[in-house]
């Protein structure tokens, strides 16, 4: 398979060419979250490392060295995965010096090099550190590929000595050919605050269309979000805060939710008064009713913007602190501190923005 069988990523694809023209080095981190399809560009650019006839977009597909490698057979391609049946925190030390110090020593049977595929966030550091003097001095023949969420969760010393390929979040043109090129429609006028949630992550979008039960959750989420500046403050911490805690790894995608309600007010409230919209920063700037994340909500939008004396104070602050949020959340940051400290602000915004004051605690 070549580099344009990945749908997106064109800088990273462009960056690996590149390598392949002029020598790929000794080492090689694929950076991306979780669903990015690190782990399948690390793949295709270690097929076209293997293959014998490898052109400007990646491997022939053709050559024996690529029979054997799309077969799963290939004598000179090592990824070992973590077994979750037997391995519950990551793939132990024995079995890196086993399946991957060992066979390292050995020379390449099929092809001019050894290449082997590892998966950073399920090793810990003593694997990490039985790995660094390998990647520190490595056999002529042998190119290690690693893939991680984040640099963070290796030591610097090993990242320092790999060379770093950036998996970029899709553009929702992308997302749409991902999805069409796998048989999935978008449900009608659910497709926008889909896109959002996944976040340009193609396997978050596989993952929430496989939840029958979320369009309800997403309704549910956004009615939260609409009540906050009502709120008093027993209400904000006794209902809003176990709501979004429930949703556990899912956060991110209810913020994302969240996030896109708040860019669709700021939105109507640009289209109802151009004054405000002068006021406001000048930041995401959708062009009209099409860039809305939630149309399905257009009418209560035009009522809150309707109801409000000036329906674009806050607004711009509330997208801020959801985004700072997410990325703090992203961080490691403590999750009850960051979420509550958000609703706290939101509470305060929104109940300035839909026209009332804030209820007394």
């Amino acid at each position: 398979m070549t580099f344009g069988a990945m749908v997106g990523q064109s800088e990273a694809k462009a960056q690996l060419r590149r390598m392949l023209a002029a020598g790929p080095g000794h080492a090689v981190l694929f950076t991306g979250p979780e669903g990015s399809g690190r782990r399948l560009l690390a793949s295709l650019f270690g097929q076209a490392l293997l293959c014998l006839s490898p052109g400007e977009d990646g491997a022939c597909g053709t050559c024996r060295s690529c029979r054997l490698f799309e077969a799963g057979s290939h004598p000179d391609w090592i990824a070992p995965l973590r077994d979750p049946k037997r391995e519950k925190t990551g793939i132990p030390v024995e079995r890196i010096r086993r399946d991957v110090v060992g066979p390292l020593a050995l020379f390449p049977q099929e092809s001019p090099r050894k290449v082997l595929l590892l998966p950073g966030d399920e090793l810990n550091e003593t694997s990490q550190n039985v790995l660094l003097k390998s990647i520190e001095e490595p056999p002529p023949y042998a190119v290690f590929l690693m893939t991680v969420a984040s640099p963070r969760n290796l030591r610097p010393t090993l990242v320092s000595r790999m060379v770093r390929v950036r998996l970029a979040p899709l553009s929702d043109d992308d997302m749409r050919r991902f999805l069409s090129g796998r048989g999935i429609g978008l449900p009608d006028g659910f497709a926008p605050a889909l896109l959002r949630m996944a976040r340009g992550i193609p396997g978050e979008a596989l993952r929430l269309l496989a939840s029958s039960d979320l369009p309800d959750r997403r309704v549910a989420l956004l009615d939260l979000l609409e009540s906050l500046g009502g709120m008093t403050h027993a209400e904000l911490f006794d209902t809003a805060w176990p709501a979004l805690d429930a949703l556990g790894e899912e956060l991110p995608w209810g913020l994302a939710m969240w996030s896109g309600w708040i860019h669709d007010m700021i939105l109507m409230s640009r289209l109802a008064d151009p004054a405000a919209a002068a006021r406001e920063p000048a930041r995401r700037q959708p062009d009209g009713i099409g860039s809305l994340a939630h149309p399905d909500r257009q009418s209560a939008y035009r009522k809150r913007v309707g109801a409000a004396a000036d329906p674009a104070e806050g607004l711009g602050r509330c997208l801020a602190a959801v985004d700072e949020s997410a990325r703090a959340l992203e961080s490691g940051a403590n999750r009850e501190m960051t979420v509550c400290s958000l609703l706290l602000q939101l509470r305060k915004e929104l109940s300035h923005a839909q026209g009332r004051q804030r209820p007394v605690s």
